[in-house]
């Protein structure tokens, strides 16, 4: 168990968040099993590590219960805290540099890996924001441009080791020794899951599908057309 409540109180004066973090042995465990064992919800991420570009990386991370939620359309940003939703209106980056300064992450000796933070895409049309690019392309499917989620609880998967860290970050508030004492709590309650979850990668229901219609927002005539211009362009 990291840190010990004395070196939890010293860690606390520098930073909102700190992390927690007990390690388990996880050589019966792959990021798959832990995945299916811990995150039932629909809000949790399986993030997978890559080194040199090509190489599969050490480390697999798992995120679950989120306490903040960003979402961003164009200029709309909505953030979810909990069960409380605040919508906000300007540029979506600024309001993410605001909320990651808000629940600012203690760095601690010996945790040189993920711990925590901001998970999830930010889309390519973002960058009309950024730029100041004119938006003349009409958005037919409405994806939103960020969506980000901030977990509670991160599970860092060692493969060199076949180890499992399991990390919980507290936010520093007035009672050290309650959130502390509660972390440790969270985090046992955590190893008991993955000890003790029974999961089966065997389908156990049939999907079934209803025939999907669909209709193409552009013509064909149109789309060679755009192929040929931009075809011509890359020369």
């Amino acid at each position: 168990m990291y840190p010990d409540y004395e070196e939890f109180k010293r860690l606390s004066k520098e930073g909102k968040m700190v992390s927690i973090s007990l390690e388990i042995d996880g050589d019966i465990e792959t990021p798959i099993s832990l995945f299916n064992k811990l995150c039932k919800e629909k809000k949790a991420f399986l993030l997978e590590g890559v080194e040199g570009g090509s190489r599969w990386g050490r480390y697999s991370y798992i995120g679950r219960n989120p306490f903040i939620e960003i979402i961003a359309y164009d200029h709309n940003i909505t953030i979810i805290k909990d069960d409380e939703i605040i919508n906000r209106r300007g540029d979506a980056l600024l309001i993410l540099q605001e909320i990651m300064d808000e629940y600012k992450m203690v760095s601690i000796e010996g945790m040189d890996n993920f711990i925590g933070g901001a998970v999830g895409f930010i889309g390519y049309d973002l960058i009309k924001n950024i730029c100041g690019i004119e938006n003349i392309n009409k958005d037919s499917i409405r994806t939103p441009d960020l969506h980000l989620l901030i977990t509670k609880d991160i599970i860092i998967y060692d493969h060199l080791k076949q180890k499992i860290k399991i990390v919980t970050n507290v936010k520093i508030e007035n009672s050290l020794k309650e959130i502390y004492e509660q972390g440790l709590i969270k985090l046992q309650s955590i190893k008991k899951e993955i000890i003790e979850t029974k999961v089966s990668l065997e389908k156990d229901t049939e999907a079934t599908f209803e025939e999907i219609k669909y209709t193409s927002n552009e013509t064909k005539e149109n789309f060679m057309e755009n192929v040929l211009k931009a075809t011509e362009q890359l020369r």
